[in-house]
């Protein structure tokens, strides 16, 4: 350029602004940072990039894990002994 310097303090530059609380209004989602700027991102935006439509297909067990299998062929494992052991309830009925 022509050759003229330009100082800027670095205490003037906040670097140490964090996001503190993400909550939404049935529209946007919004983003509120800790000098409480805030951002509203629209749902349907971020709805638009996510595959919303799919579903499980399928409930599986191998011995060891609960295989969850979605309707784009996706699987995810859950270790057995992760789940609940409490057979307090050990009966389920349908009634109807």
């Amino acid at each position: 350029s022509d050759g003229n310097t330009v100082d800027i303090l670095l205490s003037d530059i906040d670097t140490n602004t964090t996001n503190v609380s993400f909550t939404e209004d049935g529209t946007n989602l919004i983003i509120t940072d800790s000098n409480g700027n805030t951002v509203d991102v629209p749902l349907a935006d971020i709805a638009a990039e996510i595959d919303t439509n799919t579903t499980n297909v399928s409930f599986t067990e191998d011995g060891t894990n609960l295989i969850i299998t979605d309707s784009d062929g996706n699987t995810v494992d859950i270790l057995l002994s992760d789940v609940d052991t409490n057979t307090t309830n050990a009966s389920v009925t349908e009634d109807g």
